[in-house]
C-alpha cells in the first residue's frame, strides 16, 4: 500500500497541479513536497519506533496518510493549490515512516523465512510499480471532478495498511539503558537492551573469564552510540550518502517532470502512466539480482555501472520526443537508480555498528529526501524555464560529477571488496535485495 501510494501519488501529482492552475514551473513541486516530507518524518523516525514500537509508529504513518488524503480531495473540490501541496507534505510524512516495513517484515518473520520475507517485500514493489499507474489512469476521471478518486484511493490504501498493522504481532520495542561502567558490559541485567546480534557478542565474551581491562574496553565499544558528528564526519559515510543522494536526485527531477513533458508533447494520461509503470518496474525488478552482482563485482563497480547507464538514459531522452524515447529513457533512468541506490546504501552500512542502525539511516534518510526535494523544485523551474533537452543536459552535468566521486570513491574502497560484502550481516543483504534503505521513497520508493 505505501509503494502504491507513491507510485500514483507521482503518476498524478504534477498533473493534478497543473490542472489546478500551477504553472510549469512548480507543478513538479507535488514530488517535492512528497519528498520533503519523507524527509523529515526520516529523523524523528527512529526514535518513534524505538520507544513505542513498530505498531504505533506505522499507524501514525497511516494517520499522515489519510490526511494527505483528505487535503487531496479539498484541493481538487475546491480549487487549492496550496491545500495540494499540503496534501503531498503530509503522504510524504507517512512514506518516512514507511520506509521501515522492509525492516519489520525481517523481524516477524521466523529465521527460515526471513529471504522469502524480503522477497514478498520486493514483489510488493513491482507489484506498486503497475498498480500505481494503472489506479492512475481509471481513477483521474472516474468522479465529476478530475483526481478525487484517485486521492480517495489514497485514503483507502492508508487504510489497508493500517488493518495489516493492527493484524500484525510486532515484537516489543527495546528500549536502551547507558552503560555507565565497564563492569555492566559483561551483567545480564543490560542484555535486553542490547539488539540480538550484540547479545550474542556477548554471550560469547563469556564463555570464560575476562583476562583484562583492554577485553572490556572493546567490549562496551561495541554498545556506544557515537555522537552523530562522528558518524557522518567518516569519509566513507559521505561517500556512500553523496552517491545514493546524486542517484535518487537525478533520478527524482527527470520523473517529476516526465509526465509534464509527455503531456506538452500532446501524451495523454495513458501514455505517460504507461511510461511510468515501466520507470518503476525498471527500480523494483533489479533488487532480485542487484545483491548478487554487488556480492559477485562489489558495491563500487555495481555503482558505476549505474552511472553508466544513467548516462544511456540521458541521451536516449535527449535524441527525441516519441513516446519510446520517453519510455525507454526511464526505463533505464530507473535500472541506474537501482543499481547506484542499492551500492550507496551497502556502502553505508560499513559506517556504522548495529545500535547505531537506526540513527545513522535517519541521517542518510534525511539527507537524500531532503536534496531531492529541492531537486524537484530546481526541475520544475527549469523544464518551464528552458525546456525538457535543457533539463537533460542538467542531469547529465550531475552525472559528470557522479562519475567524479569514483576517484575518491576508490581512495576509499576495501582493500578486498567481495570478502567485505560477503561478510556483510543478514539484514544488510536484506536491504541490497530490496534496492537499498531507502529505496523505496519515491518509489522507494
Amino acid at each position: 500500500g505505501t509503494l502504491t501510494t507513491s507510485t500514483l501519488l507521482t503518476s498524478i501529482g504534477p498533473l493534478t497541479s497543473k490542472h489546478l492552475g500551477a504553472s510549469s514551473s512548480i507543478s513538479a513541486f507535488t514530488v517535492g513536497c512528497f519528498l520533503i516530507g519523507a524527509a523529515v518524518s526520516s529523523v524523528p523516525s527512529g526514535a518513534i519506533f524505538r520507544k513505542y514500537g513498530r505498531k504505533l509508529g506505522f499507524s501514525m504513518g497511516s494517520i499522515f496518510q489519510l490526511i494527505g488524503a483528505a487535503f487531496g480531495a479539498i484541493a481538487v473540490v475546491g480549487h487549492f493549490l496550496p491545500i495540494l501541496f499540503v496534501a503531498c507534505f503530509f503522504v510524504g510524512l507517512s512514506q518516512g515512516l514507511g520506509q521501515f516495513y522492509r525492516f519489520a517484515a525481517v523481524e516477524v518473520s521466523p529465521d527460515y523465512l526471513k529471504s522469502r520475507a524480503v522477497t514478498y517485500v520486493l514483489s510488493g514493489g513491482i507489484i506498486a510499480a503497475f498498480l500505481g499507474p494503472t489506479c492512475a489512469t481509471y481513477t483521474s476521471e472516474l468522479l465529476d471532478t478530475e483526481y478525487l478518486a484517485s486521492f480517495l484511493f489514497i485514503g483507502v490504501f492508508a487504510a489497508i495498511n493500517q488493518c495489516v498493522v493492527l493484524l500484525v504481532n510486532f515484537p516489543p520495542p527495546l528500549v536502551p539503558k547507558h552503560i555507565t561502567s565497564i563492569s555492566e558490559v559483561s551483567n545480564k541485567l543490560v542484555a535486553s537492551a542490547l539488539t540480538e546480534d550484540a547479545l550474542k557478542e556477548l554471550n560469547k565474551s563469556e564463555t570464560g573469564p575476562v583476562s583484562n581491562l583492554t577485553t572490556r574496553e572493546s567490549q562496551m565499544s561495541q554498545f556506544r552510540v557515537r555522537p552523530a558528528k562522528e558518524i557522518i564526519s567518516q569519509p566513507m559515510f559521505i561517500v556512500s550518502t553523496t552517491v545514493a543522494t546524486l542517484a535518487h536526485t537525478i533520478m527524482i527531477m527527470i520523473m517529476s517532470n516526465v509526465s509534464l513533458a509527455m503531456d506538452d508533447s500532446g501524451y495523454g494520461l495513458s501514455k505517460s502512466s504507461m511510461t511510468l509503470q515501466f520507470h518503476f518496474l525498471a527500480m523494483f525488478g533489479p533488487g532480485f539480482f542487484t545483491g548478487s552482482l554487488m556480492e559477485r563485482y562489489g558495491t563500487f563497480a555495481v555503482a558505476l555501472l549505474g552511472a553508466v547507464i544513467f548516462i544511456g538514459s540521458s541521451f536516449v531522452l535527449a535524441v527525441g520526443d516519441e513516446v519510446w524515447n520517453y519510455s525507454f529513457g526511464m526505463v533505464l533512468s530507473g535500472l541506474g537508480w537501482n543499481f547506484a541506490f542499492s551500492a550507496g546504501t551497502v556502502m553505508l552500512t560499513s559506517c556504522y555498528k548495529p545500535i547505531e542502525a537506526t540513527e545513522v539511516q535517519a541521517y542518510n534518510d534525511f539527507i537524500i529526501f531532503s536534496v531531492a526535494g529541492a531537486g524537484s523544485l530546481i526541475s520544475g523551474v527549469i523544464y518551464a524555464t528552458y525546456g525538457w533537452l535543457f533539463l537533460i543536459y542538467l542531469v547529465s552535468g550531475l552525472m559528470a560529477v557522479y562519475l567524479a566521486l569514483f576517484a575518491v570513491m576508490w581512495r576509499y574502497a576495501p582493500a578486498d571488496d567481495d570478502e567485505e560484502e560477503g561478510e556483510q550481516e543478514d539484514g544488510d543483504d536484506c536491504c541490497s535485495l530490496l534496492g537499498g534503505g531507502t529505496g523505496g521513497a519515491v518509489g522507494g520508493t
